[in-house]
């Protein structure tokens, strides 16, 4: 497979991550200040244990009431997110999101660590050139 359609070259390589234990408001605020949607939750291998989107912020947080000053990240991610191979190609990504019905996906290589995070937006932009 031609390399410009890699996922690898696509993808975000600096991805927002946090070890499960911080609370929303921290996690929220970083998330704001790096213009981010989405954060991985990762084990001390780097490989992905959940996942905690923005979308999350409103559903398990907000509409729950929850004490997002004292809610851990760990009690509300999700857990053992989908995942998809920096050698993948952007198609496979995009039918991996579309089947899924999510709006980021992380990318690991092939020893499972994260290496990046692709978005919606970002295969937007390789199905435009494409």
């Amino acid at each position: 497979m031609e390399g410009r359609f890699l996922i690898e070259n696509w993808m975000t390589k600096e991805v927002l991550t946090f070890t499960g234990g911080e609370d929303i408001l921290s996690v929220a605020r970083k998330m704001a200040s790096r213009n981010v949607g989405a954060t991985v939750i990762v084990d001390s291998q780097n490989k992905p244990k959940g996942i905690f989107t923005e979308r999350d912020v409103m559903i398990k947080i907000i509409m729950q009431e929850k004490d997002y000053a004292a809610t851990k990240l760990n009690e509300v991610m999700t857990p053992d997110p989908i995942v998809v191979s920096n050698k993948e190609s952007c198609t496979v990504a995009g039918d991996i999101i579309r089947d899924h019905r999510i709006r980021h996906l992380p990318v690991v290589d092939e020893e499972g660590k994260l290496v990046g995070i692709v978005s919606i937006k970002d295969l937007t932009g390789y199905f435009k050139k494409k």
